[in-house]
């Protein structure tokens, strides 16, 4: 949590570095806390008739997008990367993949254009921090697919359904490998098979969405042509 609370110290900070522990515990409470606030304006009927969001989770994403914006374009300078780089997430697909790949690097071990190294335990991380950070990062992904699946499961709300059914499918597709790839990067060999299966499971049911989509849209297009 301290992490979390420090981005929003450095709130327009978008000099110096960010280590990877700070921008993926970041990310993990933030989009926790955005998917409880995303499921609570829809439990209350607080979503926009003409948006899928409700009245709390656009005050937190508004709150909460310098911020964001800031610890990426740091996240970025610690591995040599000019913050302009964040823009690679407008590049569909191909774009967002080359982004995230950046962001799971390690930074640079001595000190760059950006700033003295930020870890401060040690110049390199050793391998079960690293084994931890990764470990974060598939949770993280893997327990909030589980909150939307469940809440659009158990929510009586049009907006969520109409808002969950509109999720572009080549993204839904890139987060599914995403387990799948972290779980080779763990150096543990016990804690790679659970996290491996677990990232299988995820991508079939994913494939198996996409494919049940794809088929019943056609299927539309034929009765309608």
């Amino acid at each position: 949590m301290s992490w979390y609370l420090k981005v929003f110290r450095d709130y327009f900070n978008f000099e110096g570095r960010a280590r990877r522990s700070e921008y993926w515990m970041f990310s993990l409470y933030n989009f926790s806390f955005a998917t409880i606030l995303f499921i609570t304006d829809a439990i209350f009927r607080l979503s926009l008739n003409f948006f899928p969001f409700g009245w709390f989770c656009i005050l937190y994403a508004v709150t909460s997008f310098v911020p964001s914006i800031a610890v990426t374009v740091r996240r970025l300078h610690d591995v040599g990367k000019s913050g302009w780089m964040i823009l690679l997430c407008l590049i569909p697909f191909f774009g967002g993949i080359w982004l995230f790949i950046l962001l799971i690097l390690n930074g640079d071990s001595q000190k760059n254009e950006y700033g003295e190294n930020p870890k401060f335990e040690s110049k390199d991380e050793d391998c079960s921090n690293a084994d931890s950070i990764i470990q974060l990062v598939l949770i993280s992904t893997l327990i909030n697919v589980l909150i939307y699946k469940v809440a659009a499961e158990f929510i009586n709300s049009e907006v969520f359904y109409k808002f969950y059914k509109s999720i572009n499918y080549p993204s839904l597709l890139f987060w599914s490998i995403v387990p799948i790839t972290l779980s080779f990067a763990l150096k543990d060999k016990n804690k790679r098979l659970p996290f491996l299966i677990l990232g299988s499971i995820y991508f079939l049911y994913t494939m198996k969405e996409v494919f049940d989509t794809l088929k019943e849209l056609l299927y539309n297009w034929y009765l309608f042509s």
